[in-house]
């Protein structure tokens, strides 16, 4: 371990702030409740969602689990790419395990059955709202990045390529395989919908949206 990598230990963890800590807990909070809610809309998951629940839909894994799984394989594919140890990337572990946990806990609890398009169509604006709230207050507590996020940075990073860019061909990859997966294993798409687009178009906007609005510093 060089001088550097231990003062960027120390430097962050002083930046770490309770307010900080306040807005990380209520967007993970957020962003878990809106990733379960966006299941249970039966419109379709999120983009980045697709891959865990056709896992979790073929096996016997729930989904913060395969959530789980699917993001340690992220932070290991980030960690191979730049080929040393980052504490940046190290952390997102345990944010993994936190999603996990988070996520079942809510499914669980959230036991909602969407029988009427009406319900079906504001749980998905319900889940959509909340999940960029989410990732809003996750932005600003700025303590750890999301996997999904930070193999993209990592890839960015690594190939010289534009994050934006890269995050859509990313997403899109996503859902294809997860549509794949789906017609291989079951005969046909497994949680790709109108849900996923609309989910994948607004959260953007939303986000920008709670910044404006809340302005939160």
């Amino acid at each position: 371990m060089d001088n550097k990598e231990i003062t960027w230990k120390q430097s962050a963890l002083q930046d770490i702030t309770l307010k900080r800590v306040i807005y990380f807990l209520l967007g993970v909070n957020a962003l878990s409740i809106g990733i379960v809610l966006n299941t249970k809309s039966q419109l379709g998951v999120g983009s980045i969602t697709t891959l865990p629940y056709v896992f979790s839909f073929i096996t016997s894994f729930t989904l913060g689990n395969a959530i789980t799984l699917l993001y340690f394989i992220f932070v290991v594919i980030q960690t191979c790419l730049l080929k040393k140890i980052d504490y940046k990337i190290l952390i997102q572990f345990p944010f993994s395990f936190l999603v996990g946990i988070l996520i079942d806990f809510y499914d669980v609890l959230l036991n909602i059955k969407a029988t009427y398009l009406f319900i079906q169509i504001s749980l998905l604006i319900i889940a959509t709202l909340l999940t960029a709230l989410g990732v809003y207050l996750m932005l600003k507590g700025d303590i750890v990045l999301n996997p999904s996020d930070g193999i993209v940075q990592t890839i960015a990073q690594v190939f010289h390529q534009p994050f934006g860019r890269l995050k859509i061909t990313f997403d899109l990859s996503t859902i294809a395989l997860s549509c794949l997966l789906g017609l291989i294993f079951k005969g046909y798409i497994v949680g790709v919908g109108i849900g996923t687009v609309i989910n994948a178009f607004c959260i953007g906007y939303c986000v920008s949206l709670y910044d404006k609005i809340l302005k939160l510093e």
